[in-house]
C-alpha cells in the first residue's frame, strides 16, 4: 500500500538562480500571460507602420496634438476618480 510521505517538503516549482535564462523564459512567459501583453503588441505594431507611412508620425507637432487631445479626457478622468473615491458617485460626465 502506497501511502504518502509526509516528512519530506512538498517540491516547489520555483526559478533556481544558477540558469540566468529560466528567469527571462518566467519573466516572458508571464508576459504573455498578461491581459495587456497583446494590446500593446498590437499598438506598438501600429506605431511602427505609421512610422513608415507617414513622415510626420513621429514629429514634435504630432505629438503635441496627440498630448493635447489626451489632456481633456485625463482631467475628466481624474475628476471622476477623486469623485467616485470620494462616495460621491455620480457619472454624469458621460452624458455630455
Amino acid at each position: 500500500m502506497n501511502t504518502p510521505n509526509l516528512s519530506s517538503s512538498p517540491k516547489t516549482s520555483t526559478v533556481s538562480s544558477d540558469t540566468p535564462g529560466a528567469a527571462v523564459r518566467f519573466t516572458w512567459a508571464a508576459l504573455k500571460r498578461s491581459t495587456l501583453f497583446y494590446p500593446f503588441i498590437g499598438l506598438l505594431v501600429v506605431c511602427i507602420v505609421m512610422v513608415f507611412a507617414s513622415d510626420s508620425f513621429l514629429s514634435a507637432a504630432n505629438i503635441e496634438n496627440v498630448r493635447r487631445q489626451v489632456s481633456i479626457n485625463a482631467i475628466i478622468a481624474v475628476g471622476m476618480v477623486c469623485v467616485i473615491l470620494t462616495g460621491g458617485i455620480d457619472l454624469s460626465v458621460g452624458a455630455r
